[in-house]
């Protein structure tokens, strides 16, 4: 999803496993140079997965530096970074995320934070009137989804840069059965699942990972790198690390 959805239409999939190909549906950030082969697939997100059985996952935490975007005057694009909690399979419908928009119009780039329970739409961190809650490129981003104590689920996106924290509580239910840590190409709203292409953000370093509130330990196993309908890389994913790691625009060693 991308916040950019508030102002061009575009929200994620609602089942983000209906888009994932196989296995669906170094620096101080885990950046050790990786191939994308052995790899999961996906169409529109690139990060790690973490699965278990239903319930497994009743929260997820994550930390990066928001991605400057290069923007072509002649072409829109949108990406979104986030952490959230359900929709890694094809079986699971259900997707509760945060996270912070990086999207390309008319060739100006526009940040925003925003947070999304699918299958209700994004909504804009305080909402698309409320102008408290600003993002810039590099602003440092700080994003949990807890949902542990079965009934509520507590949202919190914190800006060290620009020193705000917005936090909502929301009624939902989650299957629980998978956690994630991602880089996504939105999905444009009524045009049947197609999407702008994927904004030019370089490299994006997620860290302080946790599921659970302990950390998440990621594997291998757990990465995903992402491909255009061609099986082209277009987003590629380091190593993990004890630190984090790094998904990288374009198909080189990240």
């Amino acid at each position: 999803m991308s916040s950019g959805a508030l102002r061009g239409g575009f929200v994620a999939a609602a089942c983000a496993g209906s888009m994932l190909l196989a296995g669906c549906p170094a620096d101080e950030s885990g950046t050790s140079g990786i191939s994308p082969e052995g790899a999961q697939r996906s169409l529109n997100w690139a990060g790690y997965v973490k699965t278990g059985g239903p319930g497994t996952f009743s929260g997820a935490a994550g930390s990066w530096d928001v991605p400057e975007v290069s923007c072509d005057a002649d072409q829109n694009s949108v990406s979104a970074t986030w952490t959230g909690v359900g929709g890694g399979t094809s079986e699971d419908p259900t997707l509760i995320q945060a996270g912070t928009s990086q999207d390309c119009f008319d060739g100006e780039a526009y940040y925003e934070a925003w947070w999304e329970a699918i299958p209700a739409p994004a909504v804009a961190a305080g909402g698309p009137l409320d102008s408290s809650y600003p993002v810039s490129a590099g602003d440092a981003m700080s994003v949990s989804v807890d949902g542990s104590d079965g009934v509520a689920w507590v949202i919190s996106i914190h800006n060290a840069s620009r020193g705000w924290t917005f936090t909502t509580t929301v009624g939902y239910t989650a299957a629980g059965a998978t956690a994630e840590w991602i880089e996504e190409v939105p999905i444009t709203a009524g045009t049947g699942g197609t999407a702008l292409p994927l904004a030019p953000f370089g490299r994006v370093r997620f860290r302080d990972i946790s599921a659970n509130g302990t950390a998440a330990g990621l594997s291998l196993s757990d990465r995903m790198v992402m491909e255009d309908i061609d099986g082209n890389v277009i987003a590629n994913t380091s190593a993990p690390s004890a630190a984090g790691f790094a998904v990288c625009y374009g198909p080189e060693d990240c």
